[in-house]
């Protein structure tokens, strides 16, 4: 099962490919209301180790120090 952070991403990166092309208005806005509320329940689903690991693996190694600190 993939973490809530690799789904939030996901779920972002598809939220940015909609285009509205042949579909009315009420259905564009559907599917984003889908990605949008799929995002707010696995946003929900995200601790604060999770968040604190993802941000310090994305730190460069000019802040080695900080990582171990925390």
């Amino acid at each position: 099962m993939s973490s809530p952070l690799m789904v939030i991403k996901q779920v972002e990166s598809q939220l940015k490919k909609i285009i509205m092309g042949s579909q009315g208005a009420p259905e564009f806005l559907h599917t984003i209301k889908a990605y949008i509320n799929k995002l707010a329940l696995f946003i929900a689903l995200i601790n604060k180790e999770d968040i604190t690991k993802e941000i310090l693996e994305g730190l460069s190694d000019d802040y080695k120090e900080l990582m171990h600190v925390v």
